[in-house]
C-alpha cells in the first residue's frame, strides 16, 4: 500500500502540535490547551476505494482566548510559520478573515495546518488519507480490510477475502 500509516502520522502530528503549541506559548504566555488527537473517515479519501479503509490523522488543540487583535495575529501566523516551515508546510495564506474570526492556511500535499482565532485560538494539523496498520495488514493478506465485517457490511460483495479463495 502507497499509503502512510494513520498511526506513524498521527504521531508525527501530536509531535508537530506540540512544538506549534510550545511557541505560541512563548510567544504569547501560557495558554490552556485542550488536545484532541483522533483518527477519521474523510473526504480526503475520496479517491481511494472504500474496501482500504483510507482515514485522515488530526491533532486539534485549543485554547480560550480573549478576541487577538490585528497585531497579534501577525505574531501567531508568523510563530506558527516559523515552527512548521521545517516540516514542509508552506504558508498558503488567509483562509477567511472577518470581525471576530480569522484562519489561516499551511499545507504540505495534502496535509493541512488551519490555525484560527474566535472564541478560541486553535490549531488543527491533519494528514491527507493514511491507512490504519490494521486495516493494511488485513487489507493485504484478504484483501479487504476486516473480512468479518467486511461480510455484514457488503454481503453481496464480490471482493472475496483470500482465505475463503479455492
Amino acid at each position: 500500500m502507497e499509503l502512510p500509516s494513520a498511526e506513524d502520522m498521527e504521531a508525527r502530528y501530536e509531535a508537530l502540535s506540540s512544538s506549534v503549541r510550545d511557541a505560541l506559548d512563548d510567544e504569547l504566555g501560557s495558554l490552556e490547551w485542550e488536545v484532541e488527537p483522533r483518527v477519521r473517515p474523510s473526504g480526503a479519501c475520496a479517491d481511494v476505494p472504500a474496501h482500504l479503509g483510507g482515514v485522515v490523522a488530526q491533532v486539534t488543540s485549543r485554547a480560550p482566548s480573549p478576541v487577538i487583535d490585528d497585531e497579534t495575529w501577525t505574531r501567531v501566523v508568523a510563530v506558527v510559520a516559523a515552527a512548521v516551515g521545517a516540516s514542509g508546510f508552506e504558508d498558503i495564506g488567509v483562509v477567511a478573515e472577518q470581525a471576530g474570526s480569522r484562519q489561516h492556511l499551511f499545507a504540505d500535499g495534502d496535509a493541512q495546518i488551519v490555525i484560527y482565532a474566535n472564541s478560541a485560538l486553535a490549531v488543527d494539523v491533519s494528514s491527507g488519507c493514511v491507512l490504519r496498520e490494521d486495516d493494511r495488514a488485513a487489507t493485504e493478506r484478504y484483501g479487504v480490510p476486516d473480512p468479518a465485517y467486511w461480510n455484514l457490511l457488503y454481503p453481496d460483495s464480490t471482493v472475496v477475502p483470500a482465505e475463503r479463495v479455492s
